[in-house]
C-alpha cells in the first residue's frame, strides 16, 4: 500500500470513528431514557379527578424521562374496566371497548410559563420536517415523537399542518387551552421557531391538544382514542 493510499486509509477510519464517536456522545447526554417505576405516573395521576383514577391502567404505561429536563408519561384511560383484567381491558374484538391514549409531557424549564402566552399556529407546511441528530421515541407505536437532541423552551408554541383538519381552535379553561381536531402533524416551538418536537399522528386522527398550568408546573397534553370523542372527555380532568 503506497503512502499516500495508506494516509488516505488512516484519515476516513479516523473521521469515521470521529462521527460514531461523536453521535455515541450526543446521545448519552441527550437521549430520554425508559424508566420502568411507577413514580412517574403517579406523578402525574393528582390531574385526574378520583372519580375515575381505578380506570387509569397503571399496568400498561410508558415513561420517558431526560433528567432535570422533561419527563413524558403514556396513560390509557379505558372507562368502566377497574374489574377487568389486563388482557381484557385491550381486547380488540370487543366493538364496545373505549380505549383513550393520554400522554402528558411535563417541560420543568417552563414550569413558570403561563398557558395564555401559548400561540396556536394552523395550516402550517410541515412536511418537510426531518430529524437528524435526534430521536424518535416508539416509532411503530401510536403517536411517534420525533425529537431534536438539545431542544430548548424559553417560549412554547403549537403549529398543526395544512393536512389536519381543526374542528376547534380555542378551547379554554382557568388553567388550561388547547384545540381538537383530526391531526396530521403538530410541532412544538420555541422562541426561535425552532421546530425542534414534532409529533406523526395516525391518518385522519382525532386529537385534543392541551397546555396545562398546574401546582406551578407546565404540561402538554395529547388525547386520542380509538372511537369518536368530544371535548367533554376534559371531565376526567381535577384542572377543569
Amino acid at each position: 500500500m503506497s503512502r499516500i493510499k495508506r494516509n488516505t486509509f488512516i484519515f476516513l477510519a479516523l473521521l469515521i470513528t470521529g462521527y460514531a464517536t461523536y453521535f455515541i456522545i450526543d446521545a448519552a447526554i441527550f437521549k430520554h431514557s425508559i424508566t420502568t417505576g411507577k413514580k412517574e405516573w403517579r406523578n402525574v395521576l393528582f390531574l385526574f379527578k378520583d372519580s375515575v383514577k381505578q380506570d387509569i391502567d397503571t399496568v400498561i404505561f410508558g415513561s420517558f424521562e431526560k433528567r432535570n429536563k422533561d419527563v413524558l408519561v403514556k396513560l390509557h384511560y379505558i372507562p368502566n374496566s377497574s374489574h377487568l383484567k389486563t388482557k381484557d381491558k385491550y381486547n380488540h374484538d370487543d366493538s364496545t371497548r373505549i380505549d383513550y391514549r393520554i400522554d402528558i409531557w411535563q417541560f420543568k424549564e417552563l414550569s413558570n410559563y403561563p398557558k395564555d402566552s401559548v400561540k396556536f399556529y394552523f395550516n402550517i407546511d410541515l412536511t418537510n420536517l426531518k430529524i437528524i441528530r435526534g430521536e424518535v421515541l416508539e416509532p411503530h407505536y401510536y403517536n411517534p415523537i420525533s425529537i431534536k437532541y438539545g431542544y430548548s423552551f424559553k417560549t412554547f408554541g403549537i403549529q398543526a399542518d395544512s393536512k389536519s383538519v381543526i374542528t376547534d381552535q380555542l378551547i379554554k379553561g382557568e388553567n388550561y387551552k388547547g384545540f381538537m381536531g383530526r391531526l396530521n402533524r403538530i410541532a412544538l416551538i420555541n422562541e426561535k421557531q425552532d421546530q425542534d418536537i414534532f409529533i406523526d399522528f395516525e391518518p385522519n386522527m382525532q386529537a385534543l391538544i392541551l397546555v396545562v398550568n398546574k401546582n406551578s408546573s407546565f404540561y402538554f397534553i395529547t388525547i386520542t382514542c380509538n372511537k369518536p370523542f368530544d371535548k367533554d372527555i376534559l371531565n376526567i380532568f381535577d384542572f377543569v
